[in-house]
């Protein structure tokens, strides 16, 4: 087996950057790219600049680096060390990073099974689309078209695709058609790690503060069923507890006729409720007036 000894000048410039990256910040978040153009990298730089460096290299140059200076991080994160990766260098948390990301999509073209996070709205107004069988796949979608100055024309504006449906092959096909491009993108972030030896997995770097927020409320309002159903008495359980206590305790007390203050009015009433049921009975059937 040959053993190469030797990398060609550039690879060994790779590979000296992918260091210095590694070693000059704190975090590194791994981002599938594959469908950003070229622009929104332009953009995405300059939306992270001073604090983040966005660099583009082949997986086996960033393991071959990784192996060398954080060979216990490399086993966590081999997984995601597939496709088309930018690495992305940052002193700031994963979430922070995630978060600027997100305000900064890229408007791309919609594929079937896309799901619409927006209504999708065909603008009334001319098109650059020429005349002929196309029109009657308008015709089936019910946008209104006529021919204007050699040109289909929107005659008017329809709602394409509600939010929250799934975009079909049609609909998809006539948005390519008329350049829309409904659907907002960010980098995939498939995974982040620190210099602390801290992996970041896909669902706490997308953690944003409402959704966190959310999780919080949800994990709060479990915690205090299951210890209500283990009778576990707390500050949160106690109200509960002593609530349905008292509740019970109501409950036996006026079923059993025990006349304390606040039994007694429901005792009245079962009592009043009985006297005038039986009451009509007599009236229908023995005519005791």
């Amino acid at each position: 087996m040959e053993v190469r000894l030797k990398y060609p000048k550039r690879k060994i410039e790779m590979f000296r950057r992918a260091e210095k990256l590694l070693k000059n910040y704190h975090v590194v978040a791994i981002a599938e790219y594959e469908g950003f153009t070229s622009n929104y990298f332009k953009k995405i730089r300059q939306v992270l600049k001073e604090r983040a460096v966005i660099y583009v290299v082949k997986n086996k140059v960033f393991t071959v680096v990784l192996k060398k200076l954080m060979p216990s991080i490399y086993e966590s994160i081999k997984w995601a060390l597939k496709g088309k990766n930018a690495f992305i260098f940052t002193n700031l948390h994963p979430t922070k990073l995630y978060s600027l990301l997100l305000k900064n999509p890229q408007s791309m073209k919609a594929k079937p099974g896309d799901l619409a996070t927006f209504n999708i709205y065909i603008p009334e107004g001319p098109t650059d689309l020429s005349p002929g069988p196309i029109m009657s796949k308008f015709g089936e979608l019910g946008i209104k078209t006529k021919v204007q100055s050699g040109k289909i024309y929107i005659s008017k504006e329809k709602l394409l695709v509600k939010k929250g449906e799934v975009i079909d092959k049609k609909s998809a096909e006539i948005l390519s058609m008329l350049g829309i491009k409904p659907v907002k993108a960010v980098f995939n972030l498939k995974i982040a790690f620190d210099d602390k030896g801290t992996v970041y997995l896909p669902e706490s770097i997308t953690l944003t503060p409402k959704k966190a927020v959310k999780a919080m409320k949800k994990a709060f309002s479990e915690s205090v069923s299951l210890a209500l159903s283990l009778s576990i008495i707390n500050r949160y359980t106690a109200p509960y507890i002593i609530n349905m206590a008292y509740l019970k305790c109501l409950k036996l007390a006026s079923e059993t006729n025990i006349p304390t203050r606040a039994a007694l009015p429901i005792i009245i009433r079962r009592v009043y409720s009985k006297a005038q049921f039986i009451g009509t009975y007599l009236k229908q059937k023995v005519g005791f007036n």
